[in-house]
C-alpha cells in the first residue's frame, strides 16, 4: 500500500472521529433545522465525492505526487481548524442553526480570522478530499460551485440570526473579520 493512502486514511479517520468528539450542545426538543441548510449541505458533500469518484474513473492521466501531497495538507488543515473551533466553542456547538441564548461573539482562536472557522475547515476537508480522489485539478470546479455556493447560503442563515441578536454588535464584529478565508473571502 502507498504511504500516501495510509496518510490519507489516518486523516479521514480523524476527521470521522470528530462526529463522536464534537457533541451537540442543544437538547433534543431544541434541536430544529429550520431551514434544511444542513441537509444541503450533506447532499452536496456527497455530490462532490460522487463526481470525483466518477471523474476518476474516467480520467487516464498520470496521477500527481504533487497533488496528492496538497489534497492531505487541505484536508489536515481543515481538520485541524475545525478542531479548534470546537475547542474554542465547546459549550455553544450545534450543527443546526439555532439562536443559542448565551452563545457570545468569540474574538480568539479561529475567530480572529475567520467569521464561520467551521465552514472553511469543512470547505478544505471537502476540498482535500475530492482532490486526493479526483487526482485532478478539476476537483477545484467541482468544490467551488457545488459546496461553495451551498456554504455561502449556510453562512447567510447563520449571519442572519446573529445579527438580530446582536445587531450593530454583531456588524462591527464582522467589520474585523472575513466571512470564510482570510483576504479573499
Amino acid at each position: 500500500m502507498e504511504k500516501d493512502i495510509i496518510i490519507f486514511g489516518i486523516v479521514v479517520g480523524l476527521w470521522i472521529i470528530q462526529f463522536i468528539l464534537f457533541k451537540d450542545q442543544l437538547r433534543k426538543e431544541d434541536r430544529t433545522n429550520r431551514d434544511g441548510s444542513l441537509v444541503l449541505l450533506q447532499a452536496s458533500f456527497l455530490l462532490c465525492v460522487i463526481v470525483s469518484i466518477t471523474f476518476s474513473r474516467f480520467y487516464t492521466g498520470e496521477e500527481s505526487l504533487l497533488l496528492r501531497t496538497i489534497s492531505i495538507v487541505l484536508l489536515i488543515m481543515g481538520i485541524f481548524i475545525r478542531y479548534w473551533a470546537y475547542y474554542v466553542m465547546r459549550h455553544y456547538f450545534t450543527r443546526t442553526i439555532h439562536q443559542h441564548k448565551d452563545r457570545p461573539l468569540l474574538s480568539y482562536g479561529p475567530y480572529r480570522f475567520a467569521r464561520h472557522p467551521f465552514h472553511v475547515g469543512l470547505f478544505l476537508i471537502t476540498l482535500g478530499l475530492c482532490l486526493f480522489i479526483c487526482g485532478h485539478i478539476i476537483a477545484l470546479l467541482i468544490v467551488f460551485p457545488v459546496f461553495g455556493s451551498i456554504l455561502h447560503y449556510r453562512m447567510s442563515l447563520e449571519e442572519q440570526i446573529l445579527s438580530e441578536k446582536y445587531g450593530e454588535i454583531y456588524q462591527s464584529w464582522c467589520r474585523h473579520r472575513f466571512r470564510l478565508f482570510p483576504f479573499l473571502y
